[in-house]
C-alpha cells in the first residue's frame, strides 16, 4: 500500500508540472478516407491537418526525461505527461497500474508499472474497438526514436481526430514495459479479458523516425495490412510490407499471441543507436514521423468510421458436425471471396489454410474452426467437432525406410534431443522443400502441405513438427523437432528500489556507526589524558 501511495503521489506532483500549451498552428495535411467509395480509395474528401511541430515538441519532452525504464521515476513523469496530453485532446484518459514479477540477482519480487489509456467512445458500433498503441518506456538511453516519436505520432492522431465522431470506439494506449518483454501490453490484455472479443484491430507504432517504413503483419490479418498499405498508396508514401516482426517484435506481439488482429508500423535504419544514449532527437527524421502519422490517421479514420457491422457468412460443409472420421479434405464456403481466412485446430491457429486441404487425425475428439474477416474488420466463423476412432499409422506410406535428414530449420534444434524453449506461442515453421511432395504433421495430426516459413499461433505446452518429403523415386526424407511453448518464462531483471533503499539505509547506518566509534575513541583518548 505504501508503494502505491508513493507512486500515486509522484504522479500527482508531476502532473501539476506538465506544460499544457503544446499545440501550434497545423502545417501538414492528409486526406481522410471515405468509406466504401466506388474508386476503392482510403484517402478522399476530408482534409486532416497534421502538425509536425506538435510531434517534435512531444518527442523532445519525452526524450528530455531520459531513460524511462518501467521501474524508474522518469517512467512516472512520462506517464503523467502523456495522460495530460490525452486529456487535452478530449479523450477519457486514465493511468492503469499493473503488477508483474521481476528479479534482482536471481531473487524475485513484485513490481508495479503504469499504462496510459485514452478512450474515444463510438456510436452505433461502440462495442467494436480499434486500438492504436505505442510504448513510452525506453532502455539504455532517452529513446527518441524508440519510442518517443511513436508516442508523439499516436497523440497527434488523437489531436487531429478529436472533433470527429466515430461508430467504433477508439482506444489510445501508451504501454510501459515493452523493452522488458511486452510486460505492459500483456498485462493490459490480462486485465481486460472482457474487451478482447470486441477488439477489431490493433495498430502498434514503434520506431518510426526514419525512412523505409514497414507494415508488419500475419497473413490471417492481411485485411488490416491492406488498409494501411492502401492509405500509404493513396498518400504516395512508400512503404514495404513483411510477414512477422522485424527486430524481435513489439507490443503487437501479445495481441497476436491472443489471436487479436494487429499490425506494426516501424522503419528500418538507425538500429546502431537503439537502446543506447545515442538515441537522441537530433538523429530523427521528423518528415518520416509526419508521413507515418498521415498513414495512421487516414487508416484509423477508415476503420473507426464504418457503419457496416455485417460480417461474411462461413459454412464448413465437411467434415460434418459430430461425425466419426480420421482423414478428410476440409471443405468450407465463405460468402465474401475477398475475406481473409484463419483456421483453428483444437484452439491453436494454423493461419490461412485453403479449402480442400487434406487432414489426418489422431484418435480422440477434435475441433476445427474457420474464421473469415472482411475488408473492414467484420469477422464471423463456423466450427465443427468430430471424433477420430483410431490413430492413423500410415503417415505418407506404409514404410519404415524413412531417410533421416536435416530438413527443418525452425523451430531451432538444440543438440541431439532437438528441443527448444519459446517464450511466445508465435512459431515460424521453416523447412527445406527439397522434393515434389511434402506433408507436415503437427502433434501427430497431418495438415497436408504447408509453405515454408509458415507462422502458427499455438497453445502452451510441448509440440512436435514432423516433415515428410517424398521424391520421384518413392524415397521419403523425414525430420522432426520438439519444442516447448511457455509464455511465463520472461521475468525481467530490474533494480529493486525497495532493496536499494534498504541498502542505502544500511550503508548510512554503517557510516554512522563508524563515525560514532571514532568519536567515542577520540573522547576516550582525551579523557585518558
Amino acid at each position: 500500500m505504501a508503494k502505491k501511495a508513493f507512486l500515486s503521489l509522484m504522479i500527482l506532483i508531476f502532473s501539476a508540472q506538465v506544460t499544457t500549451d503544446v499545440y501550434a498552428i497545423s502545417e501538414n495535411s492528409a486526406l481522410a478516407p471515405i468509406i466504401n467509395n466506388s474508386n476503392n480509395s482510403n484517402a478522399f474528401n476530408i482534409l486532416f491537418e497534421i502538425n509536425q511541430t506538435n510531434i517534435e515538441n512531444i518527442t523532445r519532452q519525452l526524450a528530455d526525461y531520459g531513460e524511462r525504464r518501467i521501474n524508474k521515476v522518469n517512467n512516472s513523469h512520462a506517464a503523467a505527461y502523456i495522460k495530460n496530453i490525452m486529456s487535452q485532446t478530449g479523450l477519457a484518459a486514465s493511468l492503469e497500474e499493473f503488477s508483474f514479477e521481476a528479479q534482482t540477482k536471481g531473487k524475485r519480487w513484485n513490481a508495479t508499472g503504469i499504462n496510459v489509456v485514452g478512450v474515444k467512445k463510438g456510436g452505433i458500433l461502440k462495442d467494436q474497438i480499434v486500438l492504436i498503441t505505442a510504448h513510452y518506456d525506453s532502455i539504455g538511453g532517452p529513446g527518441a526514436d524508440d519510442n518517443a516519436a511513436g508516442v508523439a505520432a499516436m497523440l497527434e492522431v488523437a489531436r487531429i481526430l478529436q472533433n470527429n465522431s466515430f461508430n467504433r470506439t477508439v482506444y489510445f494506449i501508451a504501454f510501459s514495459g515493452e523493452e522488458d518483454g511486452f510486460i505492459g501490453s500483456r498485462a493490459w490484455i490480462s486485465q481486460h479479458k472482457d474487451l478482447t472479443e470486441n477488439i477489431v484491430a490493433v495498430i502498434n507504432v514503434d520506431y518510426i523516425a526514419g525512412k523505409n517504413l514497414n507494415i508488419g503483419y500475419l497473413p490471417q490479418y492481411g485485411w488490416l495490412k491492406d488498409i494501411f498499405n492502401k492509405s500509404a498508396e493513396d498518400l504516395k508514401i512508400p512503404v514495404s510490407v513483411g510477414v512477422g516482426s522485424p527486430g524481435g517484435g513489439s507490443d503487437h506481439v501479445p495481441f497476436w499471441e491472443n489471436h487479436i488482429p494487429a499490425v506494426e508500423i516501424t522503419h528500418f535504419g538507425n538500429e546502431i543507436y537503439s537502446h543506447t544514449p545515442e538515441d537522441t532527437i537530433d538523429k530523427l527524421d521528423f518528415s518520416a514521423v509526419r508521413d507515418a502519422t498521415r498513414i495512421l490517421v487516414t487508416s484509423i479514420y477508415f476503420l473507426a468510421s464504418t457503419g457496416d457491422g455485417t460480417p461474411p457468412s462461413v459454412n464448413i460443409t465437411y467434415p460434418e458436425k459430430k461425425s466419426n472420421t480420421c482423414a478428410f479434405n476440409l471443405i468450407y464456403n465463405i460468402s465474401d471471396s475477398s475475406s481473409t481466412i484463419e483456421l483453428f485446430l483444437d484452439n491453436a491457429s494454423l493461419g490461412y489454410i485453403k479449402s480442400g486441404q487434406r487432414f489426418t487425425f489422431t484418435k480422440g475428439d477434435h475441433t476445427i474452426k474457420v474464421s473469415a474477416t472482411d475488408v473492414i474488420g467484420n469477422t464471423a466463423s463456423d466450427s465443427t467437432t468430430f471424433r477420430c476412432t483410431e490413430n492413423d499409422t500410415s503417415r505418407i506410406k506404409n514404410s519404415s525406410s524413412y531417410i533421416p535428414t536435416d530438413i527443418i530449420e525452425s523451430p531451432w534444434k538444440k543438440g541431439d534431443n532437438k528441443t527448444v524453449n519459446y517464450n511466445t506461442n508465435i512459431v515460424r515453421f521453416k523447412y527445406n522443400n527439397i522434393f515434389n511432395k511434402t506433408t507436415i504433421f503437427l502433434n501427430g495430426i497431418g495438415i497436408g502441405h504447408i509453405e515454408p516459413e509458415h507462422l502458427f499461433i499455438l497453445n502452451r505446452g510441448i509440440h512436435m513438427f514432423e516433415v515428410y518429403n517424398e521424391g520421384d523415386d518413392g524415397s521419403i526424407n523425414s525430420d522432426s523437432v520438439t519444442f516447448d511453448v511457455d509464455l511465463s518464462r520472461n521475468i525481467p531483471s530490474l533494480d529493486n528500489p525497495t532493496l536499494k533503499e534498504k541498502n542505502e539505509k544500511e550503508s548510512l547506518l554503517t557510516i554512522f556507526a563508524v563515525l560514532m566509534f571514532f568519536t567515542m575513541f577520540i573522547i576516550f583518548k582525551k579523557l585518558k589524558k
